[in-house]
């Protein structure tokens, strides 16, 4: 179950499949042009535990886990880069 403590949440502990489905909704909040710094050092905690995942499902041989999760981990790729440049298209 998440955590929440001073406006952010550990995603450890939950199942793959609802780690990628939250980054997909990171990934789809980034899309629409809804991104800030603010969230800068989350996304990058994000990216550290999804590429354990990855590397933990490649381990396991679990090719469709691997392929899902990379994607996701492209676009958390994408928004990390657009956090640090600081191009940023903040919600009002």
């Amino acid at each position: 179950m998440p955590v929440s403590a001073n406006n952010e949440v550990s995603l450890r502990g939950l199942p793959d499949r609802v780690v990628a489905e939250i980054l997909y909704g990171v990934q789809a909040r980034t899309r629409e042009g809804l991104h800030t710094t603010q969230f800068l050092p989350q996304h990058q905690e994000q990216r550290q535990q999804l590429l354990q995942i990855v590397s933990a499902a490649e381990a396991r041989g679990q090719a469709r886990v691997v392929e899902m999760n990379r994607q996701v981990l492209g676009n958390l790729e994408k928004i990390i880069t657009l956090g640090q440049s600081g191009a940023t298209a903040d919600a009002s």
